[in-house]
């Protein structure tokens, strides 16, 4: 073998060249063999643990770049209440902050299916999956599959046991029992969370269920409504319905209110028009002179008819306004005794 300027190359033994070969071989076959021994290894944990270095690891990572919950803030957000159930028996209420100012859609989708006569509320559904110690399912409705799709908001996250979820489509509700990331990446979106109520769902988490993650024991939401930040007050009375006798009776209410109301005021300006007037007639007699003095003064003569006319015009205006009190007076019995009869015929 030459070089190209015409120079002998040197040559190598074959076994050289196989050993140098070996030696690669070998480095290889150690590294990979460290790999397999370190991942199995780590299996080995897994399966005795339950818990993996790589997964925790990035667990951590993840962790550390989710942003908190935002804080509470009452005079921001609604509120809304769920009492539930379980086979029949009050175990608590849930009062929910809704993230109204992050997620307006969404905290107005669920609070409307929390408010009684909604089509879709959820007073009377009950969990029809739940998973203990990650997330209770319930409100699953067809009528809402094609209704609305949520857009994703990253700043909400379950990070804790309470947030309230709603799927993508607005058709069902989760509520996680701990700390739930994965409902985050499998099609829900958080809308608010429970501020008060948690040990209720330290409840649910003893509930048994079956294979499917069916209750064995009926979990209902017997009732839901809009409510205030302490849960003691329920909007539209509850979960009753709004009956049209009791549309009625509150109209009537309201338009005897109103009807006082512009009663009182018409009494008041009738007052002080009255008062007013008394006041123009004793200044009129204080200001009109005698007979005797009126001939040797035509000014005051003249200033005395003056103050006559004024004083017949605001008896004029005075009569006005009496009449047109009797007649407001009249309408409004009038509309009263429509709603009396309206009332007898209901």
């Amino acid at each position: 073998m030459f070089d190209f300027i015409g120079n002998r190359r040197p040559h190598y033994p074959s076994t050289m060249t196989r050993f140098i070969g070996e030696a690669i071989a070998h480095r290889k076959t150690s590294a990979s063999n460290d790999v397999y021994k370190s991942r199995a290894k780590k299996m080995a944990k897994f399966l005795e643990t339950g818990s993996h270095d790589d997964v925790e690891l990035a667990q951590r990572l993840r962790e550390n770049k989710l942003p908190e919950l935002p804080e509470y803030d009452p005079n921001l957000r609604s509120f809304v209440f769920m009492d539930l159930s379980i086979a029949n028996k009050l175990i608590g209420r849930l009062v929910i902050e809704l993230f109204d100012d992050l997620i307006p859609v969404g905290a107005s989708h669920f609070r409307n299916r929390c408010l009684p006569g909604s089509r879709t509320c959820l007073a009377g559904t009950s969990i029809q999956k739940l998973v203990p110690h990650y997330a209770a399912f319930l409100g699953k409705s067809s009528a809402l599959e094609e209704g609305m799709t949520l857009r994703p908001v990253n700043a909400l996250r379950s990070m804790q046991a309470g947030t309230v979820s709603l799927s993508m489509k607005g058709d069902e509700v989760a509520i996680a029992l701990a700390r739930s990331l994965t409902l985050d990446t499998t099609g829900y979106q958080v809308v608010g969370r429970v501020h008060k109520g948690l040990e209720v769902l330290q409840q649910l988490n003893d509930v048994a269920v079956g294979p499917d993650s069916i209750p064995f024991s009926k979990v209902l939401v017997s009732k839901s409504g809009s409510t205030n930040p302490n849960g003691d007050f329920e909007d539209l009375e509850g979960s009753r319905p709004v009956t049209a006798a009791d549309a009625m009776a509150r109209l009537k209410e309201q338009s005897a209110s109103a009807r006082t109301a512009v009663l009182e005021a018409l009494e008041v300006g009738l007052s002080s028009s009255l008062n007013k007037r008394k006041s123009q007639e004793d200044a009129s007699a204080a200001g009109r002179s005698s007979p005797d003095t009126a001939h040797q003064n035509p000014s005051l003569k003249q200033h005395g008819k003056s103050a006559d006319a004024l004083t017949t015009k605001a008896s004029e205006r005075q009569a006005s306004r009496i009449s047109k009190s009797k007649a407001l007076d009249s309408v409004l019995g009038v509309l009263s005794d429509e709603e009396d009869d309206s009332d007898d015929g209901a």
